[in-house]
């Protein structure tokens, strides 16, 4: 199921088309984002998602709760729809198991294990210690292969070549007034702008809202979940809140730990003082047994007991 959007009356949308490069109100995009991943169900197109582990894609729930896993599978490596670098299998399916408590898109988050893991680089959560990043007001953008009009639901266009816009991330306040009940701020947030016009569409869903993070690298704060017709004047998109708790933790908890560093580059504690010790012990007996060979007063004996010392011991120092 694509992205859920409950269409408006056809006066309600845009005064004035949008341009045939539009996801509504985006463009062509120019840049890399390697973690966007197609999700296929049956062959055909269905949703977006991102890649967040080399072998697990977040996506939205909507777009995976209803049907067997071995229908699934994800395109990756490409931001043209129809030829993707890798196409792969889909081992697990996991759903939010409160999604759709309390409000009907409520914890819209999804995680697909990957039968194989993928060769792109994956995205990651923006850090919570970066929340300033996507407040209120900042700007967020969203990519997707999905329709680029209000009107385009009818038939559902999807585009070949992946859609971006950048648009504003609205209030907690301001989405409640948007959506009524059925926003949920405790797992949702909006985006989008009073003037309408930028904003994700259906065939969208389960695609990342990004800011760029720290270093300028671009971070992962929501998935497409839903709206109110597409580009609708104050009427915001909404999205999955997987930067902020509880769905951060949610996320995290089921993604693979980091590789642990190799135990050969890691010293305990105590390895450092046994190899110290051992050395001034091993520099004690080399200097008893030089000083004993010293002793001896046959300068032919002497020289013999010295010899043997640097056999066992090595040169004197």
């Amino acid at each position: 199921m694509p992205r859920i959007v409950v269409l408006l009356a056809v006066s309600a949308c845009l005064g004035a088309a949008a341009p045939a490069s539009a996801v509504v109100g985006g463009k062509d995009t120019q840049r890399a984002y390697p973690h966007m991943t197609s999700v296929e169900r049956d062959g055909g197109f269905i949703c977006g998602g991102s890649l967040v582990a080399p072998d697990f894609v977040l996506t939205a729930a909507h777009c995976v709760a209803d049907a067997p896993t071995a229908k699934y599978r994800v395109g990756l490596g490409s931001v043209s729809l129809s030829a993707p670098t890798e196409r792969l299998e889909v081992a697990a399916v996991t759903v939010h198991e409160s999604y759709g408590k309390p409000q009907a898109a409520s914890n819209d988050v999804a995680l697909l294990r990957l039968a194989a893991p993928s060769k792109q680089e994956p995205i990651e959560l923006l850090p919570a210690a970066e929340m300033g990043r996507w407040a209120p007001g900042r700007p967020v953008t969203v990519t997707g292969w999905g329709a680029r009009l209000t009107f385009d639901v009818l038939g559902v266009s999807a585009t070949d070549r992946l859609q971006e816009v950048t648009t504003t991330r609205q209030s907690d306040a301001s989405c409640a007034a948007s959506n009524g009940g059925d926003f949920d701020a405790g797992s949702e947030l909006c985006a989008g702008e009073v003037t309408g016009f930028r904003d994700s569409c259906q065939g969208d869903s389960g695609g990342p809202l990004m800011v760029d993070g720290p270093g300028g690298a671009t971070a992962l704060v929501g998935v497409v979940s839903f709206g109110f017709g597409c580009g609708v004047p104050t009427q915001f998109g909404v999205y999955a809140r997987v930067a902020d708790t509880p769905l951060r933790d949610w996320v995290t908890a089921r993604l693979p730990a980091p590789a642990a560093a190799p135990l050969a580059a890691v010293a305990t504690p105590a390895a450092a003082p046994r190899k110290a010790r051992a050395r001034r012990s091993a520099a004690r007996r080399r200097g008893a047994c030089y000083a004993k060979a010293d002793r001896v007063r046959s300068k032919r004996a002497r020289r013999a007991a010295q010899r043997r010392c640097a056999r066992i011991y090595g040169k004197r120092r």
